[in-house]
């Protein structure tokens, strides 16, 4: 009689399950533990949130936007004299005492 060798045995199928099973559980695990620790900072946001007393919020809209109204200012006082810096005579050229001279090119 011919022995058939064709085909898995039954302990190597329980074998290759086990592998599978437990690489879906780990898998599962860390899944379950990411969204546990992602609703938990959002619990911790929303609460951090509803603990700020209204008057400091108030506070901090209101010193940002004078922060940035004076940046405002700043900046545009200082590109008009930028400006006009650039556009008077090459003062770099007559700061190296005249080794630089753009009308011999």
């Amino acid at each position: 009689m011919r022995k058939n060798n064709d085909g898995f045995s039954a302990v190597e199928i329980v074998v290759v399950l086990v592998i599978v099973l437990a690489i879906g559980a780990s898998g599962y695990l860390v899944y379950k533990h990411y969204k546990n620790a992602q609703k938990s900072t959002t619990a911790n946001i929303t609460q951090i949130e509803s603990n700020t007393p209204s008057g400091i919020a108030q506070n901090l809209t209101s010193i940002t936007t004078s922060n940035a109204a004076t940046e405002t200012s700043t900046d545009s006082q200082f590109a008009a004299s930028d400006g006009s810096t650039a556009t008077s005579s090459n003062s770099a050229a007559s700061d190296l005492g005249g080794a630089y001279n753009e009308s011999n090119f």
